[in-house]
């Protein structure tokens, strides 16, 4: 699987797999902000252990196990692991260009603002952790 990809629909919907976040900005629209999806926790017997399975096999690290495991609850949540991801503005192009996505400025816009339009356009960018 790729370490950047696309997919339609929102932050409601799109679940990426264990590993990968969703991408989105700040107010300003200044900054690319990182979000894990925790989803909502299960009370089955294995359901935590996948996580720590994922963590002894190096999908995931310690502090991403320890935030899936703190901040479980009942509802699905995006839980902020960084509020300034510096990304390379020609990443965001390519898949732009790549999926023929509409009313995108790659012109002028800075990788915030491209990450914007791309979620304005009904996709989301998930990004490997």
């Amino acid at each position: 699987m790729a370490s950047l990809y696309l997919e339609k629909g929102t932050d409601l919907t799109v679940n990426p797999p264990l590993g990968y976040s969703l991408l989105s900005f700040n107010f300003a629209v200044t900054q690319i902000t990182q979000q894990l999806v925790i989803q909502p926790y299960r009370d089955f017997l294995y359901y935590n252990k996948r996580f720590l399975a994922a963590l002894n096999s190096g999908v995931i690290s310690q502090t991403i196990y320890d935030d899936i495991i703190n901040n479980q609850d009942n509802l699905r949540q995006l839980y902020e692991i960084n509020n300034n991801l510096i990304l390379d503005k020609q990443l965001l192009i390519d898949l732009v260009n790549d999926h023929a996505v509409q009313n995108v400025n790659t012109a002028t816009g800075t990788a915030a603002e491209i990450t914007e339009d791309i979620i304005l356009e009904g996709y989301q960018i998930i990004k490997k952790i």
